[in-house]
């Protein structure tokens, strides 16, 4: 190594320019690198916070209130095993997706004689029966469901449908609460929350039920005790409840299932309405009359059991009886809330079903009349993991009505308290902060009288308390049917060509069976195929229950193209043949060498040497004709014609023959002796000839060639079908044999 080397005034110079420049690109790539920092960096806060904004909107809970829920009368319902089809009388609101509820509100079978039995349930049938589902398809007003239905649902007893409202997040922010029944739909909330529910009001549907019995138009009488009667008034004096209304059992004492009885005669009050707990009776008519016990019957109870898959609203109260148009009518029940929630935050809020109190005071004072019953509680049904804080929880009956005497010694009878509802959890148990309520209504009573009566129920009933059952589901099927979501689409494919189908399934396992011609390789949900003609190939996937899903794909098999063309031509070497595809829209040809276009329709071929020619032709389909063409090439020579033979037996030369291999084409041959007599005649191009003539051996002789030619047999050469041959043409020379 050489140390303290000179260096130059250039050197210098020269070093000095090329730190300068490294230093300006330096310092020009940290600038840029800094824009580009800059830049990027930017970009990624920028998509950071669009992020972020994104996630608080998705964790910000849905403010709700009011009525969420949408109703649907149904119109008719199909199911099978499998399948489940709804007819709405119209589907405005609903999408493919959506979660609904169907619910049958009457149709029991319940006692019908005209005693206190009437109408006591003897068989529920299919009264009650709901359950949650999912939308998969909208036709017209026909809605299909995602999976099968549990239950059964009788048109003719009303059933009605419920979009049910879902939400990640809800917040209520005021009173949540449902359609009040209006005798064909309504009186159901329905509400899924995936994470949190918060309550800053509460949700109450109460009074939302069954509705509450009207008074008849006045009739004074004593002591009537009717439990049934129609008075062809059109107006429902009992409470309304699980019976079918109609114009026979509008009026009476007897309890019209969980419907309260109306007041039987002069100013007695109407029963509570009934569900868990039973209505009590309706307060006995005025003194006027002799006493005679003929208040309204309250609502029967239902005994709910864990297993019971049946929801009801409360009994609406019946109506007391009116001879002063002062009655006063029923309150109606409590209806029904189906609530599934993940968390709820109740902030000491309540989630309430109460039954209606009567609210009007029947008499004026001067005039009284009976007073109608309370409803009864409805149903609250809850499936939800945690309470978080204290939540109350209140099915309650309402209240019976009262009654104003104004200091007269007649009491006019009070109506029956409602029956309490029931709640259902799916715990075992519920938090201590979690407190619930079903009691049943208080009876009403009379004011103002001077009789002994004043301050007294006088004869009407509270309505019992009722209870809570605990191991509860929201009954739904998660069973999806099995849905094909998507295959192959239809298509084309060329003659001996194989195409790989496909079908995506939901869910599953399925059992899959492909069905069509052709099948080669099935794979679950692939299938390689090579069908000889065109047609339809199915699919269809079949659960463990037997439910099925079928779909087709129809398939075009399109015709190669045939060229026309033969296996094998001959020519003699020097000479061409032109080759002519009669089909196709293009075609390679290979090798190149001894053809003039390899992409030629019509060819021509002057090969050297035989050669075997591989060709590819594409029609408008894209189907491609594959073959092979061997053009052979031949050495042109003479005939090779012996000129003598030795018929005599000893093996060499014994027989006479031309060897044809360059002669295509043969007609005959003729031999002649020298006197022009003909002494041999074959048309077989392997002939031979032994030396005898008319059965006899001719005696020895030579064969000699002529050069002048005589026709002794034809072999004119010509161009055979679709085979070239020798071009030229020649004639076998006269054979004279000498004796």
């Amino acid at each position: 190594m050489i140390k303290n080397k000179p260096v130059s005034k250039g050197e210098n110079l020269f070093t000095a320019q090329k730190y300068i420049s490294n230093l300006y690109l330096y310092l020009l790539m940290k600038r840029h690198l800094r824009e580009v920092l800059n830049h990027v960096f930017g970009k990624v806060m920028l998509c950071v916070w669009f992020c972020l904004l994104q996630l608080v909107s998705l964790s910000q809970p849905v403010s709700i209130s009011g009525i969420v829920n949408r109703y649907y009368s149904v119109k008719s319902v199909v199911k099978d095993r499998c399948d489940a089809y709804i007819e709405l009388d119209n589907v405005v609101g609903l999408a493919i997706g959506d979660k609904v509820m169907i619910y049958q509100h009457a149709g029991a079978r319940y006692d019908t004689t005209n005693t206190t039995e009437f109408g006591r349930i003897r068989q529920f049938y299919n009264s009650g029966n709901y359950e949650w589902a999912s939308i998969s398809a909208i036709n017209g007003n026909v809605i299909k469901l995602q999976s099968f239905l549990k239950q059964y649902y009788d048109i003719a007893s009303g059933v009605q449908l419920i979009k049910v409202a879902t939400y990640s997040d809800a917040r209520v922010t005021g009173t949540l609460t449902s359609q009040a029944w209006n005798g064909i739909t309504g009186g159901v909330l329905a509400i899924e929350v995936t994470d949190t529910l918060e309550l800053l009001a509460d949700i109450d549907v109460s009074g939302t039920g069954y509705r509450g019995g009207i008074p008849y138009p006045n009739y004074p009488s004593c002591s009537e005790n009717f439990f049934v009667r129609s008075n062809n008034l059109g107006i429902w004096a009992k409470g309304e409840g699980l019976m079918v209304r109609s114009s026979t059992n509008e009026h009476g004492r007897g309890a019209a299932v969980n419907g309260g009885g109306a007041g039987g005669s002069l100013n007695a009050g109407g029963g509570g309405g009934g569900n868990a707990g039973q209505g009590g009776n309706g307060g006995s008519q005025a003194e006027s009359c002799p006493f005679f016990f003929n208040g309204g019957n309250g609502g029967w109870a239902f005994d709910y059991l864990p297993d019971h898959e049946k929801a009801f609203m409360g009994g609406g109260g019946g109506a007391g009886h009116q001879d002063e148009s002062r009655a006063s009518s029923g309150s109606s029940g409590g209806g029904i809330i189906v609530l599934r929630s993940r968390y709820v935050k109740a902030n000491a809020h309540a989630i309430k079903a109460d039954g209606a109190n009567v609210i009007s005071i029947a008499g004026d004072g001067i005039f009284g009349d009976g007073a109608g019953g309370g409803g009864a509680g409805g149903s609250i049904l809850l499936e939800c993991s945690a309470y978080l804080d204290t939540c109350v929880v209140s099915a309650v009956g309402g209240n019976g009505g009262n009654t104003f005497a104004n200091n007269i010694s007649i009491c006019f009878a009070p109506g029956g308290g409602g029956g309490g509802g029931i709640v259902r959890h799916n715990g075992s148990s519920l938090p201590a902060s979690v407190k619930i309520s079903s009691s049943g209504g208080k009876a009403g009573l009379v004011s103002n009288a001077l009789a002994g009566c004043d301050g007294t129920p006088k004869d009407a009933s509270d309505g019992v308390d009722g209870y809570v059952v605990p191991a509860y589901t929201i009954p739904e099927v998660n069973h999806p049917l099995p849905q094909i979501s998507y295959v192959s689409p239809d298509t084309f494919m060329c003659k001996d060509d194989s195409i790989m189908l496909v079908a995506l399934f939901n869910g599953g396992p399925y059992s899959v069976t492909w069905t069509g011609n052709g099948m080669r390789q099935i794979n679950n949900n692939r299938v390689l195929i090579s069908p000889p003609s065109s047609g339809e190939v199915w699919i269809q996937i079949m659960d463990s229950i037997g439910c099925v899903d079928r779909d087709t794909i129809s398939i075009r098999v399109n015709a190669l193209p045939d060229p026309g063309i033969a296996d094998e031509f001959i020519i003699l070497l020097g000479d061409s043949v032109i080759v002519t595809v009669s089909t196709g829209d293009s075609i390679f040809w290979s090798p190149t060498k001894g053809v003039n276009d390899i992409n030629a329709l019509d060819a021509v071929f002057k090969p050297v040497v035989t050669t075997l020619y591989r060709y590819y032709i594409t029609d408008s389909n894209r189907c491609q004709y594959r073959d092979s063409l061997l053009i052979r090439v031949k050495q042109c020579s003479n005939l090779n014609m012996p000129n003598i033979f030795t018929p005599n037996g000893d093996g060499k030369n014994d027989e006479y023959h031309i060897d044809l291999v360059y002669i295509d084409a043969f007609d005959k041959i003729e031999i002649y002796n020298r006197w022009g007599e003909k002494v041999f005649e074959s048309t077989d191009r392997a002939f031979r000839w032994d030396g005898t003539w008319k059965g006899v051996l001719l005696p020895g002789f030579s064969m000699t060639q002529k050069t002048r030619p005589l026709i002794v047999s034809k072999l004119d050469t010509y161009m055979r079908e679709k085979s070239p041959i020798i071009h030229s043409k020649r004639l076998l020379d006269e054979l004279f044999v000498f004796i």
